[in-house]
């Protein structure tokens, strides 16, 4: 397995460890087991074929073992503790045999990998529900979750004399191997509003009768499982984190007012996402705009803001409205989203079929320039769940360039012109990749000339090789790197790179870009992009460069915080070992001093 795959396993390996210690509350713990037990099964979806048709080498098996070892570990310290107290539920089963028994184990076995063991294979899964039936000619393959699918798919897809179509009983959006060359997501939506169930909308919409069909079933998400005992348990606060109250709050709510014409920093969940509704709201409220420009990627319908764009659809505001349909496990309500806000009057944008629509922005545009126009772009989505336990960024500006930018981006997403001119944005698909690796090579050429130069990004993941390469190259002439992310695939004995990560409270979901050199004032930029292959070729990002100085010191200064060595950190070698360094929580830090 190359190093991808290895950091993946170690990453899930960390978190268990951090998970097993006894200063986070038991259900917090919880949280991290399913959040590990959900990335291994994914992880195994994806890699399925790869592990299986690879003899596993001791460090790979070592590693799977001492994972579900902390898992199960872990685990049982829970239910004992649960147990022992009168929270008014009783645990008797780990969550985690089930995943260990039924999926793990026989993925690590990899008896299933020709066509002729397909069959025992299919059954063994379909242990719950369900029937495997042979087709003469033809095979139609439906999936209610990806653990089989990318099981079955990498078996049949190595048949060349075997006809097959794979497509998902649920997520239903993916049309699952280029055989299929269309996209049934208008098919399957026709059948939701008819009310058929499922399975035989499905069934219908490729003229099949049940005797042509495998139905095959797989163990879901252990989430759910967990997701039950939350429930069931009431709030006992031995079992959370201490509850707190973020900066907004505690500042009584004092709402940004739209007409003072400055550039401000909303940093989640140190500050609370009713401030970015309030905003809103009041634009909305002012009879002063003319036009609302929204990207949605995961919202909650029955959320303030999404009500804010009912609410400027009865106000006679042009609302503009760019969705992604394709958002994993969002799919079905997307579409619902979608049918709604058309029907309430919006022009609702869909993203291209072979691209995700992952940037995340606003555009508030006001009448006969009575105000200077906002662009909002975040690092993540707007979702006041996930505000509450993501740590993400927003940049709220008045930059002439910066808005225009959003506004030609937003007539390219319409199809009212065939290009894009950008002049500060970072969009892919445009010109992202372009000026990344511009800048990159501008420090290098500033080490290369005897300057000193840095490099600093935070990013989920840091994968793509072009990246890393660029890297290297700009490292070797002498620039200092800096890396903050969950997963990473630059290994490197140069003492000029850190690579880190930090696991507490909350997710670390920010994407930070940050460029130093002397001589010249520091650039930073916030973006929607992790740096993997598939954020510069099959999706739309977006990063902007923070240049208001008060917005761009907020950042600066969570910049040194991440890159020093005072708060609690894992840190990585250059042979992908890491080491925990146990020191002040970062997270519980931030909450103090907002």
């Amino acid at each position: 397995m190359d190093n991808l795959r290895m950091e993946q396993l170690v990453c899930q390996k960390r978190i268990m460890e951090y998970a097993s210690n006894d200063h986070i509350p038991p259900f917090e713990r919880l949280r991290f087991i399913s959040i590990v037990q959900d990335n291994l099964r994914m992880f195994f979806e994806k890699y399925w074929a790869e592990v299986v048709n690879t003899e596993l080498k001791d460090p790979v098996s070592d590693l799977l073992n001492s994972i579900l070892e902390l898992i199960e570990g872990a685990t049982e310290q829970i239910i004992e503790y649960i147990n022992k107290e009168d929270f008014g539920v009783s645990i008797c089963e780990s969550p985690g045999d089930e995943i260990t028994d039924k999926l793990l184990a026989r993925i690590i076995e990899g008896d299933a990998v020709s066509y002729d063991q397909l069959e025992s294979s299919v059954i063994y899964l379909s242990a719950n529900e369900g029937y495997y039936k042979i087709m003469p000619e033809h095979f139609f393959f439906y999936s209610k979750t990806d653990a089989t699918f990318y099981p079955l798919y990498s078996v049949v897809d190595s048949n060349d004399q075997l006809g097959f179509t794979l497509l998902y009983r649920q997520r239903d959006r993916k049309y699952v191997s280029d055989n299929y060359p269309h996209c049934i997501i208008e098919v399957l939506s026709s059948y939701r509003k008819n009310g058929k169930p499922l399975v035989d909308m499905s069934t219908q919409a490729h003229q099949l009768i049940s005797s042509d069909v495998v139905f095959y079933e797989a163990p879901a998400a252990l989430f759910m499982n967990w997701a039950l005992i939350y429930e069931a348990v009431p709030e006992k606060q031995a079992l959370y984190y201490a509850p707190w109250e973020n900066l907004t709050k505690k500042h009584q709510q004092q709402v940004t007012d739209f007409s003072a014409e400055r550039d401000r920093i909303l940093h989640f969940p140190m500050d609370d996402f009713s401030e970015l509704v309030s905003l809103l709201r009041e634009c909305i409220h002012s009879g002063k705009v003319s036009e609302l420009s929204v990207t949605i990627y995961r919202v909650i319908v029955s959320s303030e803001f999404y009500s804010l764009l009912l609410l400027a659809l009865e106000k006679t505001i042009k609302v503009n409205v760019i969705i992604e349909v394709k958002s994993s496990y969002e799919e079905l309500k997307n579409l619902a989203i979608v049918d709604d806000l058309r029907n309430m009057g919006a022009n609702v944008v869909l993203s291209p079929h072979n691209l995700k629509h992952h940037a995340k922005w606003i555009l508030v545009n006001f009448k006969d320039n009575t105000y200077q126009d906002i662009a909002f772009v975040s690092t993540g989505n707007w979702n006041e769940k996930n505000a509450l336990c993501y740590i993400d960024y927003v940049y709220i500006t008045r930059n002439k360039a910066v808005v225009k930018d959003l506004s030609n981006f937003l007539r390219y997403c319409k199809g009212e012109t065939d290009t894009c001119s950008l002049k500060k944005l970072w969009i892919s698909q445009v010109n992202f990749g372009d000026k990344l690796f511009a800048k990159i090579e501008q420090l290098k050429q500033h080490a290369k000339a005897g300057g000193k130069a840095s490099i600093f990004i935070k990013v989920n993941e840091l994968s793509y090789h072009k990246v890393i390469d660029a890297l290297q190259d700009a490292v070797a002439c002498g620039v200092t790197l800096t890396i903050v992310a969950r997963t990473c695939s630059l290994l490197t004995e140069s003492p000029g790179i850190k690579v880190k990560s930090y696991l507490g409270r909350f997710l670390e979901h920010s994407r930070i870009f940050g460029f130093e050199r002397d001589g010249h004032e520091p650039e930073v930029y916030l973006s929607s992009a992790d740096l993997r292959k598939r954020n510069f070729e099959k999706r739309f990002e977006i990063a902007v460069e923070v240049e208001d100085k008060e917005s761009k010191q907020v950042l600066l200064n969570m910049i040194k915080l991440y890159s020093s060595n005072k708060y609690r950190h894992v840190s990585y070698d250059a042979k992908g070992r890491y080491s925990w360094h146990e020191k002040e929580d970062l997270h519980e830090w931030m909450i103090r001093e907002s």
